[in-house]
């Protein structure tokens, strides 16, 4: 019996000592990161450091009229589609009004990411805050045409904007980073209750104070240990691997490489220092534990009046409640972020990140010289090949060195071919070459390691429509100041409603000055009702607005005065 308890109390210790290593390390790792990547203000103080604003902004000018010229000479149809929503935001695009933009871009993707908002940032479209008093010319709805009427937005929903250019891949990816984020949020609190729950059990084992030290001191040691290699482990990445490693990201951003690694260095570097340094200091706390010079046990004063088994009884029941409190809030915590996990659908974000429609095939060469990349792009639900899709292979071969930028077309059977040498590389699909038919697929990075032809099989998945869902149009009212005027009633005139429902669709204007539609997918058409309207305001023309299936669309009115 002495034997098979002792045998216990060895694994006992071994495995709540591990675990609460692991479990302190988790911890310290996650506040670092929640302080310094996870941080908006810590962005904000590196976007000064590395003039993100005046990159971006240089960046952006350039890029908009590369891509209206590129896609009026790919599709003169989708380029008069387009034209009239990119020359708007080109002439919107000042310096003030980048820095607008990624100052609220930098906020408000936080707060998506924990779930404060339920939409992308926004796009500002001037650089105007809410609280900029607006002209009589900006703030008056001239016409209802919507050329004039664009004019009149003053933001667009990033959400938005992908879908228009048929970029929902990119809302994907921003989905997955959510789940993410929301997974780092979320392990802490959970570890550190395991932590709480180990230290329970380990103090309850070893109820003498030299032996529950020892059990502290080992505890302590393992998280140093493992601190200071993930430390140096992160520091030998920082300065050996990552610059070496770093073009896929910087073929998927249009920034310098070089200010793309700095960047990335400057995030890494400061986890590194605070678990390095925590490393140190929790070895140095774990030598004190183990050469403490204890030689009294828990039961002293003052439960040494108690008699022996008074003690033990007492004991065990404080150990007990405290290990089933502990363990209570772990299954009550648990049970919370698997209902957060489902509220939030986030099985279809690890589903993404699987690339389930994505198959790898390699078929050896004689000649070890030749590198040959197919990629198979076939309809996820026949099967079917799909041509006339372009695709983009651009990367680093390291052997011999060379730098592709290559463009094929998938030909009659949905294939398209690229020559290559060894290395690392980046296929992405040109969306202009897609109809509306399928979803423009994400960015894929592949490593051709063995010569021989590597075939990458893509299905293409179809936009999912669904006419009976309904999509939001919000439509915000703001009077003299900005400020929003609540108590107005809109309607929806000349809708078409299906049976079952009321003859005229009306919303009244919040506190926020939003009023609120649920429509089905269209072009609506919604006015001012004049009876409910302030005489100290001009009555705005109609709007004309569009409603998508399953999304948001905010309208900006600004009111002017009736004598204006």
């Amino acid at each position: 019996m002495n034997l098979f308890l002792s045998f216990f109390k060895k694994i006992a210790f071994t495995a709540t000592s591990l675990l609460a290593g692991i479990c302190l390390l988790i911890i310290i790792f996650s506040v670092s990161m929640d302080k310094t990547l996870l941080s908006p203000e810590f962005h904000s103080a590196l976007f000064k450091k590395h003039n993100i604003y005046s990159q971006t902004y240089s960046a952006i000018s350039n890029s908009i009229a590369d891509y209206l010229s590129s896609l009026e000479e790919a599709s003169p149809q989708e380029f008069e589609k387009h034209k009239d929503f990119f020359n708007l935001l080109g002439s919107s695009i000042t310096e003030e009004m980048i820095n607008t933009n990624l100052d609220s871009i930098r906020k408000e993707i936080f707060e998506y990411f924990r779930g404060e908002r339920m939409l992308l940032p926004d796009i500002y479209l001037t650089a105007q805050s809410r609280a900029a008093t607006p002209s009589a010319e900006d703030a008056a709805v001239q016409s209802s045409t919507p050329s004039q009427l664009i004019t009149n937005i003053d933001r667009v929903n990033l959400s938005a904007i992908f879908m228009y250019i048929n970029r929902s891949d990119i809302s994907d990816r921003l989905f997955e980073a959510k789940f993410i984020y929301y997974s780092l949020m979320a392990i802490p609190g959970f570890s550190a209750l395991c932590l709480i729950l180990m230290i329970i059990m380990g103090f309850y084992v070893y109820r003498r104070l030299p032996s529950a030290f020892r059990w502290l001191g080992v505890s302590l040691g393992i998280f140093g240990a493992v601190a200071i290699i993930l430390s140096s482990a992160l520091l030998i990445y920082e300065r050996s691997i990552m610059p070496e490693s770093i073009y896929p990201i910087t073929a998927s951003l249009p920034l310098q490489s070089e200010t793309i690694a700095s960047y990335i260095s400057d995030c890494i570097t400061p986890i590194w220092a605070f678990m390095l340094i925590s490393g140190v200091f929790a070895s140095i706390l774990s030598i004190v534990c183990l050469n403490l010079p204890f030689t009294f046990s828990w039961a002293q004063t003052p439960l040494k009046r108690l008699s022996e088994r008074a003690q033990s009884i007492l004991v065990g029941t404080l150990y007990a409640l405290s290990f089933a409190i502990a363990f209570s809030f772990i299954i009550y915590r648990a049970d919370i972020i698997r209902n957060d996990f489902n509220t939030n659908n986030f099985s279809l974000a690890i589903s993404k990140m699987k690339n389930a429609n994505t198959v790898t095939q390699v078929i050896s060469a004689k000649d070890e010289a030749i590198y040959t990349l197919q990629v198979k792009l076939c309809d996820s639900e026949s099967g079917e090949p799909v041509p006339g899709i372009r695709m983009n292979v651009g990367g680093k071969s390291s052997s011999p060195e060379n730098y592709y930028n290559l463009i094929s077309e998938a030909d009659d059977k949905g294939t398209a071919r690229f020559t290559l040498g060894k290395g690392a590389f980046r296929i992405s699909f040109v969306p202009e070459s897609f109809t509306s038919e399928y979803v423009v697929p994400d960015p894929i990075y592949c490593d051709l390691k063995s010569a021989g032809t590597t075939i990458i099989t893509v299905e293409l998945e179809h936009v999912k429509k669904n006419p009976l869902e309904d999509g939001i149009a919000e439509i915000e009212v703001l009077g003299a100041g900005n400020i929003p005027v609540p108590g107005l009633q809109l309607t929806v005139e000349g809708a078409a409603l299906p049976p079952g429902h009321p003859d005229n669709i009306f919303s009244y204007t919040n506190s926020e000055g939003i009023a609120v539609f649920k429509l089905h997918e269209g072009s609506y058409k919604i006015s001012f009702v004049e009876a409910k309207f302030p005489k100290d305001y001009a009555v705005p023309p109609p709007l004309d607005v569009e409603v998508m299936s399953g999304s948001v669309s905010r309208y900006t009115i600004r009111m002017v005065g009736a004598g204006r």
